[in-house]
């Protein structure tokens, strides 16, 4: 097999399945709720857009594919099965690649898991959010604290990697219940071994049900001090279990990364099939986003009828591309590498950073600047999005 030693002939693949069972009153993600699902006229739909996505991208090396959604878990294994065959039909790829799908745990079964297990998945990440039933109540998770276990167990047995995702912050969470909350789940972690983490602060998004609610005062979220006070306190007792916080909401054991998720926040290219679904890709030396129609019914008759006009596909100026790596970047606690950015942007580093603001920056400890690698530290952390604000030109 081909060995691809430049990163920018590499991509991952996400595929975007944007059905739910119900819909979360806080999510603003493109998901949508429909009982009658013809899943054999959605798998040729999936298959048809990666015949196009090869056609244009054939001498790349895929690095790890991403299931989506949506809840990816109620998908057919064998519709999954047929995806993965297909993208690694197609691409060169190491022998075993990531394969991920996000799961609710009202959808999985043991035999269900071990299908998609045998479908190519080989990783599972669990939408948990709470093990506490009012909390879960409160986000409108269809499951309970009870399935969470179950799922979370029947997961473990069958799949080597497994990563739980989990939501604070909530009207509820002061610093000592939070702290107590998630030392009680870490002994639950522990126990199984499971070595991912994924902890999101609660946001308000628009048009959600959440923000008419939080509009009208129905309840209220901790302050920004007080948000502030439980994403430290959250590090601090992660860490003391021993993960790794390598991005700002993502920890893990042993290295155990999601690559999916790495590659992009690192700056590589990315394909995106299914409905909403957009990429990064390099052709011809050059940049382009791409977009797919965020209507389900739209995309998948379009992609049926071979109309490939569904695809948009916009110039991106290396300047621009070369901002939304660093951004993405300095999410990572490795941070970025000033070098590499500019080779991989072909643009001067005097074009992407401010970087007089970056050594003030540094002077009063928000940020470090070491061997031309430019990270974020503790301290400024807690204020990432004002930082990105005053480097980027």
């Amino acid at each position: 097999m081909k060995r691809f030693e430049n990163f920018k002939d590499e991509i991952v693949l996400y595929v975007h399945w944007p059905f739910c069972i119900s819909k979360c009153p806080y999510c603003d993600f493109n998901s949508h709720v429909e009982k009658n699902i013809d899943q054999i006229f959605w798998k040729n739909a999936f298959l048809s857009n990666l015949d196009y996505e090869f056609q244009r991208l054939p001498s790349v090396k895929l690095k790890a594919i991403f299931f989506g959604g949506g809840t990816p878990s109620i998908m057919k294994p064998s519709l999954i099965q047929s995806i993965i065959r297909k993208a690694k039909k197609y691409w060169l790829h190491e022998s075993e690649i990531e394969v991920t799908m996000e799961a609710n745990p009202a959808s999985v079964c043991s035999d269900v898991m071990k299908q998609f297990k045998d479908a190519g998945v080989n990783r599972f990440s669990i939408g948990v959010q709470s093990f506490d039933d009012k909390e879960l109540t409160f986000l409108g998770r269809n499951h309970s604290s009870i399935n969470a276990k179950e799922a979370i167990f029947k997961a473990r047995e069958i799949f080597n990697r497994i990563s739980i995702d989990l939501i604070y912050s909530l009207p509820s969470h002061n610093k000592k219940s939070w702290n107590k909350k998630l030392s009680n789940t870490f002994k639950l972690l522990n126990q199984i071994k499971c070595n991912h983490l994924s902890c999101y602060q609660l946001t308000i998004e628009d048009n959600t049900p959440f923000k008419i609610d939080f509009d009208k005062g129905v309840f209220k979220l901790p302050d920004d001090d007080l948000s502030s006070e439980l994403y430290t306190l959250t590090n601090e007792v992660i860490a003391l279990h021993g993960m790794e916080q390598y991005e700002v909401s993502n920890y893990s054991r042993y290295k155990d990364y999601c690559n999916h998720n790495l590659h992009i926040w690192r700056g590589g290219s990315y394909i995106g099939i299914g409905p909403g679904a957009h990429g990064r890709i390099l052709k011809d030396k050059k940049y382009y986003a791409t977009f797919k129609p965020k209507s389900p019914r739209v995309w998948v008759n379009k992609v049926n009828e071979k109309n490939f006009f569904y695809s948009k596909d916009y110039l991106i100026p290396n300047k621009i591309r070369a901002q939304e790596i660093l951004i993405l970047g300095l999410r990572l606690s490795e941070g970025v590498n000033l070098n590499n950015l500019c080779e991989v942007s072909e643009t001067q580093i005097s074009k992407i950073i401010d970087m007089k603001k970056v050594n003030e920056l540094k002077d009063n400890g928000y940020v470090n600047l070491n061997d031309n690698n430019l990270h974020i530290t503790k301290k400024g952390v807690l204020v990432l999005n004002n930082i990105i604000s005053q480097i980027v030109i």
